[in-house]
């Protein structure tokens, strides 16, 4: 009790203002934008509720601590967006920025012949491809292991030798998590196009656009 005779708030009851508090501020633009935060706010619960040394002498203290909290996760929403995830989030779209302008550069190459797909045809460097649950390979009778994605083509060699630059161009992009959807998308584009045209090499440079014009699509749906 305080000298006034109002019961104080109790730590028990500071966690449960802090906990409806955090379950508001989930349906907030900012929390959807940035659901990183709510974890940041979990593991510094005590720290922020410690923010709050004394109680209001108002008769609902628990109301009273409770705006307390919602102005100060408020004030940190702001700041740790501004400060944190703001910049982070502008390099990003730089880097894929500048991806996207290499893979377009790349595709203007190959349409205009500069790169010369039959050389890379005919060169024995890329045999075949494998990883990220795809493989891609010229040998009708080549299996994979379960749930590998294998698609046989003749055009297995300029398949690889574009993977292999597109792992270049994008490899700061690429993570363990969305590289599987960035070579099955190729693998399965592939599939559809040469299904749809048939599995011949005097549309290999058709193919060679087809594929980059998709990459190109599913990386700028990443920004």
């Amino acid at each position: 009790m305080n000298r006034k005779g109002k019961q104080m708030i109790s730590d028990k009851q500071k966690k449960t203002v802090f906990k409806e508090c955090l379950h508001e501020l989930r349906k907030t633009p900012e929390m959807r934008n940035y659901p990183e935060l709510e974890d940041y706010y979990k593991d510094n619960r005590d720290r922020i509720i410690s923010l709050i040394d004394k109680p209001s002498v108002v008769q609902n203290q628990i109301e009273s601590y409770k705006e307390k909290i919602n102005e100060i996760l408020d004030f940190m929403t702001k700041f740790v967006i501004d400060i944190a995830f703001k910049p982070i989030e502008e390099d990003c779209n730089e880097k894929t920025d500048n991806i996207l302008k290499n893979i377009e550069n790349l595709r203007s190459d190959i349409k205009a012949g500069i790169i010369d797909l039959n050389k890379i045809d005919e060169s024995s460097q890329f045999e075949k491809w494998g990883g990220a649950g795809v493989i891609i390979s010229s040998d009708k009778n080549r299996k994979g292991h379960e749930g590998d994605l294998v698609i046989h083509t003749i055009h297995a060699k300029t398949i690889t030798w574009l993977m292999e630059r597109l792992k270049d161009i994008a490899s700061e992009s690429l993570n363990y998590l969305n590289k599987y959807e960035f070579y099955e998308k190729i693998a399965v584009n592939v599939q559809k196009y040469t299904e749809k045209k048939g599995d011949s090499k005097e549309f290999s440079q058709e193919l060679m656009i087809y594929l980059l014009d998709e990459v190109i699509f599913l990386i700028k749906s990443w920004k």
